[in-house]
Protein backbone atom coordinates (compact mmCIF):
# COMPACT_ATOMS: atom_id res chain seq x y z
CA UNK A 1 0.00 0.00 0.00
CA UNK A 2 1.44 3.57 -0.86
CA UNK A 3 0.54 7.09 0.32
CA UNK A 4 -2.23 8.75 -0.93
CA UNK A 5 -1.75 12.72 -1.22
CA UNK A 6 -3.58 15.85 -2.14
CA UNK A 7 -4.60 19.46 -0.77
CA UNK A 8 -4.28 19.81 3.11
CA UNK A 9 -7.77 19.44 4.49
CA UNK A 10 -8.80 22.22 6.74
CA UNK A 11 -8.87 19.84 9.59
CA UNK A 12 -6.66 16.67 9.01
CA UNK A 13 -7.95 14.99 12.56
CA UNK A 14 -11.75 15.57 11.52
CA UNK A 15 -10.82 14.28 7.71
CA UNK A 16 -8.93 10.98 8.80
CA UNK A 17 -11.94 10.29 11.54
CA UNK A 18 -14.37 10.73 8.20
CA UNK A 19 -11.89 8.54 6.24
CA UNK A 20 -12.26 5.78 8.77
CA UNK A 21 -15.70 5.98 9.45
CA UNK A 22 -16.92 5.40 5.57
CA UNK A 23 -16.04 1.84 5.03
CA UNK A 24 -17.55 0.67 1.65
CA UNK A 25 -19.26 -2.27 3.92
CA UNK A 26 -22.53 -2.85 3.42
CA UNK A 27 -23.51 -5.18 6.15
CA UNK A 28 -21.81 -2.60 9.06
CA UNK A 29 -21.86 0.24 10.44
CA UNK A 30 -18.61 2.03 11.46
CA UNK A 31 -18.09 4.72 13.68
CA UNK A 32 -14.62 6.39 15.56
CA UNK A 33 -15.11 6.41 19.17
CA UNK A 34 -11.96 8.46 19.96
CA UNK A 35 -9.24 9.94 18.09
CA UNK A 36 -5.83 11.81 18.06
CA UNK A 37 -2.89 13.20 16.05
CA UNK A 38 0.22 12.52 18.06
CA UNK A 39 3.85 14.49 17.23
CA UNK A 40 1.93 15.44 13.88
CA UNK A 41 2.72 12.67 12.16
CA UNK A 42 0.67 10.05 13.54
CA UNK A 43 -2.72 9.58 13.54
CA UNK A 44 -4.69 6.71 15.93
CA UNK A 45 -8.59 6.07 16.56
CA UNK A 46 -10.91 3.53 18.12
CA UNK A 47 -12.98 2.26 14.98
CA UNK A 48 -16.21 0.57 16.34
CA UNK A 49 -17.71 -1.52 13.71
CA UNK A 50 -20.95 -2.84 14.18
CA UNK A 51 -22.49 -5.59 11.68
CA UNK A 52 -26.24 -4.56 10.86
CA UNK A 53 -27.64 -7.99 10.93
CA UNK A 54 -26.41 -9.64 14.12
CA UNK A 55 -25.24 -6.17 16.34
CA UNK A 56 -21.92 -7.93 16.75
CA UNK A 57 -19.97 -5.01 17.88
CA UNK A 58 -15.88 -4.97 17.64
CA UNK A 59 -13.81 -2.01 18.36
CA UNK A 60 -10.35 -1.92 16.51
CA UNK A 61 -7.71 0.59 16.09
CA UNK A 62 -6.53 2.93 12.83
CA UNK A 63 -3.14 3.66 12.58
CA UNK A 64 -2.08 6.37 9.39
CA UNK A 65 1.20 7.68 8.88
CA UNK A 66 0.82 11.29 8.11
CA UNK A 67 3.19 13.89 6.43
CA UNK A 68 2.91 17.82 4.87
CA UNK A 69 4.53 18.74 1.58
CA UNK A 70 3.77 22.59 2.73
CA UNK A 71 6.28 23.22 -0.99
CA UNK A 72 4.26 21.34 -3.12
CA UNK A 73 3.96 22.57 -6.47
CA UNK A 74 1.02 20.99 -7.67
CA UNK A 75 -1.09 21.78 -4.40
CA UNK A 76 -1.04 18.36 -3.05
CA UNK A 77 0.35 19.37 0.60
CA UNK A 78 -0.92 16.50 2.84
CA UNK A 79 -0.68 12.80 2.39
CA UNK A 80 -1.68 9.78 4.86
CA UNK A 81 -0.59 6.45 4.80
CA UNK A 82 -3.60 4.12 6.51
CA UNK A 83 -3.84 0.89 8.35
CA UNK A 84 -5.23 -0.98 10.80
CA UNK A 85 -3.13 -2.28 13.92
CA UNK A 86 -3.35 -6.13 12.41
CA UNK A 87 -1.03 -4.37 9.62
CA UNK A 88 1.64 -4.71 12.45
CA UNK A 89 2.06 -1.01 11.82
CA UNK A 90 5.50 0.39 13.12
CA UNK A 91 4.24 3.38 15.09
CA UNK A 92 3.68 2.75 18.92
CA UNK A 93 2.51 6.15 20.25
CA UNK A 94 -1.18 5.14 20.48
CA UNK A 95 -2.69 6.82 23.46
CA UNK A 96 -3.80 4.77 26.11
CA UNK A 97 -7.29 6.11 26.13
CA UNK A 98 -7.73 5.21 22.65
CA UNK A 99 -6.21 1.84 23.47
CA UNK A 100 -8.46 1.21 26.49
CA UNK A 101 -11.64 1.11 24.33
CA UNK A 102 -10.43 -1.80 22.00
CA UNK A 103 -12.46 -4.73 21.82
CA UNK A 104 -10.08 -8.47 22.64
CA UNK A 105 -8.92 -10.11 19.84
CA UNK A 106 -6.99 -13.02 18.61
CA UNK A 107 -5.12 -11.20 15.48
CA UNK A 108 -1.45 -11.93 16.50
CA UNK A 109 -0.14 -8.72 14.45
CA UNK A 110 -2.80 -7.21 16.60
CA UNK A 111 -1.84 -8.09 19.93
CA UNK A 112 1.61 -7.68 19.39
CA UNK A 113 1.06 -3.78 17.88
CA UNK A 114 -0.64 -3.44 21.18
CA UNK A 115 1.98 -5.04 23.07
CA UNK A 116 4.25 -2.35 21.83
CA UNK A 117 1.96 0.54 22.22
CA UNK A 118 1.91 -0.19 26.25
CA UNK A 119 5.62 -0.75 26.33
CA UNK A 120 5.94 2.32 25.08
CA UNK A 121 3.38 4.53 27.25
CA UNK A 122 5.20 3.18 29.32
CA UNK A 123 8.89 4.17 28.62
CA UNK A 124 7.09 7.04 28.17
CA UNK A 125 5.56 7.68 31.82
CA UNK A 126 9.47 6.27 33.53
CA UNK A 127 10.59 8.72 31.73
CA UNK A 128 8.81 11.47 32.60
CA UNK A 129 8.55 10.66 36.41
CA UNK A 130 12.57 11.20 36.06
CA UNK A 131 13.59 14.24 38.37
CA UNK A 132 16.58 16.39 38.70
CA UNK A 133 18.91 14.20 40.62
CA UNK A 134 17.78 10.99 40.22
CA UNK A 135 20.22 8.17 38.99
CA UNK A 136 19.79 5.83 35.91
CA UNK A 137 21.32 2.83 34.98
CA UNK A 138 21.22 2.36 31.10
CA UNK A 139 20.24 -1.40 29.87
CA UNK A 140 22.95 -0.84 27.59
CA UNK A 141 26.26 0.78 28.78
CA UNK A 142 27.29 3.68 26.02
CA UNK A 143 30.51 4.48 24.51
CA UNK A 144 31.46 8.24 24.15
CA UNK A 145 33.77 9.67 21.50
CA UNK A 146 37.04 9.55 23.77
CA UNK A 147 36.48 5.53 24.10
CA UNK A 148 35.04 6.14 28.00
CA UNK A 149 31.93 3.37 28.38
CA UNK A 150 29.39 4.51 31.32
CA UNK A 151 26.13 2.79 31.85
CA UNK A 152 25.47 5.24 35.26
CA UNK A 153 23.75 8.98 34.85
CA UNK A 154 22.39 11.54 37.42
CA UNK A 155 19.52 13.30 35.37
CA UNK A 156 19.12 17.12 35.24
CA UNK A 157 15.66 17.65 34.15
CA UNK A 158 15.77 21.85 32.60
CA UNK A 159 12.32 22.10 32.23
CA UNK A 160 10.56 19.13 29.71
CA UNK A 161 14.51 18.74 28.54
CA UNK A 162 16.33 15.73 30.29
CA UNK A 163 20.32 16.62 30.26
CA UNK A 164 22.15 13.50 32.17
CA UNK A 165 25.86 14.11 34.07
CA UNK A 166 28.36 11.21 34.10
CA UNK A 167 32.03 11.11 35.88
CA UNK A 168 31.87 15.19 36.48
CA UNK A 169 30.84 15.62 32.76
CA UNK A 170 27.08 16.77 31.08
CA UNK A 171 26.06 14.88 28.47
CA UNK A 172 23.10 14.13 26.14
CA UNK A 173 21.85 10.77 25.45
CA UNK A 174 20.06 10.01 22.08
CA UNK A 175 17.52 8.80 21.36
CA UNK A 176 17.10 8.47 25.41
CA UNK A 177 13.20 7.93 25.33
CA UNK A 178 13.98 5.01 23.69
CA UNK A 179 16.54 3.57 25.99
CA UNK A 180 15.51 0.80 28.88
CA UNK A 181 16.84 2.17 31.84
CA UNK A 182 16.42 1.64 35.91
CA UNK A 183 16.51 4.05 38.34
CA UNK A 184 18.88 3.41 41.11
CA UNK A 185 18.49 6.14 43.49
CA UNK A 186 15.66 8.56 43.34
CA UNK A 187 16.01 12.15 44.68
CA UNK A 188 15.41 12.82 48.22
CA UNK A 189 13.77 16.36 49.13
Amino acid sequence: MGWTTMPKPVNVKAFMDDMYSRYMDKTCDYRILKSAIVNRTEYYCAVEKVSRETGDRVVWAGVAMLNYYPRATDGYTFGYKDMSEEMGPYLWNCPNSILELLTSTEHKGALKWREDCATVAKRKANVAALKTGDIIRLETPLRFSDGVERQYFAVLRDGRALRFISGGVRVMISRFHERNFTLVQKETV
